[in-house]
């Protein structure tokens, strides 16, 4: 049996529009967005999941969530356990320090590894009780250029640095986590 999300508002549909488009928002929402845009315009669940890198029935449990809840129903719910240090707010920074040439920072070094950014943020007193470990998933995040979602790039703010320089980055999709 086939699955569709229910008729959209005018709003609702202007605010999913509005989140597709979004560069600055999560990539996981800017999915959901898209999956629920298309399943309005009658595509199945299988195409929708080829098209915006879910699995299928994640994709159910959106449209069922976007029917009972609306727009609020996108968000993910809060989970059990301790807030995760990284906030968004960091990573976008990180990006930015990874993005910068390290002697514009009055670094001695002139490239960027997980250890010279552990050691430039502690001097920044920028992180505090994060583990190497963190640090380097973070550095590794700040190297990523994410690819295509859907037919328009997501793109976090480390996307600033010259073309040249990101050409030999791998390309990743941008995946949700349910």
């Amino acid at each position: 049996m086939a699955i569709y999300v229910r008729a959209l508002t005018a709003d609702e549909r202007a605010r999913l529009e509005e989140w597709r488009a979004d560069a600055t928002l999560r990539p996981a929402l800017q999915q959901r967005a898209a999956a629920i845009l298309l399943s309005h315009q009658k595509y199945k669940v299988t195409d929708i999941a080829a098209q915006v890198d879910l699995h299928p029935l994640n994709v159910r449990k959106w449209i069922h969530r976007f029917n009972e809840k609306g727009l609020a129903g996108l968000y993910d719910e809060p989970r059990c356990g301790r807030p995760p240090k990284l906030d968004l707010g960091l990573r976008r920074l990180v990006w930015e320090i990874v993005a910068t040439d390290p002697r514009e920072l009055g670094c001695p070094h002139d490239e960027w590894t997980a250890t010279h950014l552990m050691q430039y943020l502690r001097r920044a007193n920028l992180i505090d009780g994060l583990s190497y470990e963190s640090v380097r998933q973070l550095f590794k995040e700040a190297q990523v250029v994410v690819g295509r979602f859907g037919s328009r790039p997501v793109t976090p703010s480390v996307m600033s640095r010259p073309l040249r320089e990101r050409e030999s980055r791998p390309v990743f999709m941008a995946a949700g986590t349910t």
